[in-house]
């Protein structure tokens, strides 16, 4: 039985192109398919619903075509607005943009998700989720098998990104990185100095530099077992966590805008800044990180950084996914 859900929503975009990287990355993998999928162009959407067929086939558990028309998702959509304290340019590109699209996709597909478990299941629940977008291109294996997370895992993963680091003692920034990074082992091989966009519950700074590395190995073990985490990239552009989060982060999908933080960041609206302020309200910590060929990615794509000459993905280069936009 399938331990993992996949979420897959949004605009279909490229999908024809990385249907068979989807499909490659989740063979070894128990992974059952929730697609709300969005396609304006009512002549493909036939064709388009073919091929994903055919390339995720029976891991499919539900699809629909979500429509942007839809009275239940206006009336949402309003309500949301006009509970929202900012200027009226700023709702307008709210309403007319994916902000609020994006999670309400998420709310109807985990919607399927808990009838399935209930009615299909019989009651078993999956033990992870993970929200992914149709455009994107996943490089590097990710393991959703607890049991592979032992003390022994966490011990090689932490010397991978010291040596990397050329670091001599274990420290806050090693320790976040080992829990940024363990669930995708080739990332700790990486140079990503940049773990942004961060809210850790303190864990990393409440262990003793006093501690013996085995305890610090222990610490980290409990944690990733039994504390509530978030793993993102470049924050929303996908993430995977435990089940039982995202029974809160479908939330948004209905009360869009309601998130603010204290001191306010200038576009506290955004997809961005409501998925990071819903995990602090809730005490679920998120850890986010994006090396410097997956954000050029979303902004100054160039095949070349990804392909090589026979259109192979460079399996060398310091990338984990990348959003492939032709």
């Amino acid at each position: 039985m399938s331990n993992l859900a996949v979420i897959y929503t949004g605009q279909v975009r490229t999908i024809l192109s990385t249907l068979a990287n989807t499909k490659k990355k989740f063979e070894n993998q128990e992974a059952d398919f929730f697609c709300v999928l969005q396609c304006d162009n009512e002549t493909q959407k036939e064709m388009y619903e073919r091929e994903i067929r055919k390339a995720l086939s029976n891991r499919i558990k539900y699809f629909m075509w979500f429509n942007q028309q839809d009275s239940d998702y206006i009336n949402i959509r309003e309500k949301c607005l006009s509970n929202m304290k900012t200027g009226d340019n700023w709702k307008n590109y709210l309403r007319n943009s994916g902000s609020i699209i994006e999670y309400y996709q998420m709310h109807l597909a985990h919607e399927e998700i808990c009838k399935y478990e209930k009615q299909i299941r019989e009651g078993k629940s999956y033990e992870y989720i993970m929200r992914l977008r149709c455009d994107l291109m996943i490089k590097d294996d990710i393991c959703f098998n607890t049991n592979y997370f032992t003390k022994d895992y966490i011990k090689i993963c932490m010397k991978q990104i010291m040596d990397q680091r050329g670091c001599k003692e274990i420290n806050q920034d090693i320790i976040e990185k080992v829990i940024n990074d363990y669930m995708i082992p080739n990332r700790s091989k990486y140079n990503i100095t940049d773990i942004f966009n961060r809210i850790p519950s303190e864990f990393s700074k409440r262990i003793n530099g006093n501690l013996s590395e085995e305890e610090i190995i222990e610490k980290i073990h409990e944690y990733i077992h039994n504390h509530p985490h978030l793993i993102g990239f470049r924050i929303n552009v996908f993430y995977f966590g435990k089940r039982d989060l995202f029974h809160v982060l479908q939330r948004l999908g209905t009360n869009y805008g309601e998130y603010k933080f204290e001191e306010e960041p200038i576009y506290w609206f955004n997809a961005e800044s409501q998925l990071l302020k819903i995990c602090t309200e809730n005490k679920i910590d998120f850890y986010s990180s994006c090396s410097l060929l997956e954000i050029n990615s979303l902004y100054k794509y160039n095949e070349n950084n990804y392909y090589t000459n026979n259109q192979q993905i460079k399996e060398d280069e310091e990338f984990s996914w990348f959003i492939k936009r032709n």
